[in-house]
């Protein structure tokens, strides 16, 4: 059982980016070949810096911060 009060990782896997946005992986892959989201290629395996990731986000914010 995963442990809820544990750090998350500061590198992301394609599933677990996914799970965490609640989309599909094949949108996450979408994302990252059309339109920019930033990733690392580790050892042959596709991660995702978390810190990256939501900067990106943030720069796409639609409607400005509440």
């Amino acid at each position: 059982m995963k442990d809820r009060n544990a750090p998350s990782p500061s590198k992301l896997t394609t599933r677990e980016l996914a799970q965490e946005w609640r989309v599909s992986e094949r949108t996450i892959f979408d994302l990252r070949t059309n339109h920019g989201l930033p990733f690392v290629r580790i050892a042959g395996s596709i991660r995702f810096d978390r810190a990256a990731v939501e900067a990106w986000a943030a720069d796409r914010m639609e409607g400005g911060a509440a």
